[in-house]
């Protein structure tokens, strides 16, 4: 029986904000050069603030891709 809960990849950030732009940016290679198994989704949010709750309810596992400004190096 197929798990009815996807998995979802989020990519958060803002694309006019260079600095800020890598989770959309990083979102929009993955769905234009790869495909996706099924149960998975792959979602551009930009900057969803509260809003965010509610891809993370009901999903199985969820991956986010955003980014940053820290004082430390990459990683």
């Amino acid at each position: 029986m197929e798990d009815p809960q996807p998995i979802r990849i989020l990519g958060v950030g803002n694309v006019l904000s260079t600095d800020d732009g890598l989770g959309p940016c990083a979102i929009g290679g993955r769905e234009a050069h790869c495909g996706c198994p099924v149960g998975v989704e792959v979602v551009g949010l930009g900057t969803p603030g509260l809003g965010l709750a509610r891809f993370l309810a009901g999903a199985r596992l969820v991956g986010v891709c955003d980014t940053v400004r820290g004082e430390g190096g990459p990683g």
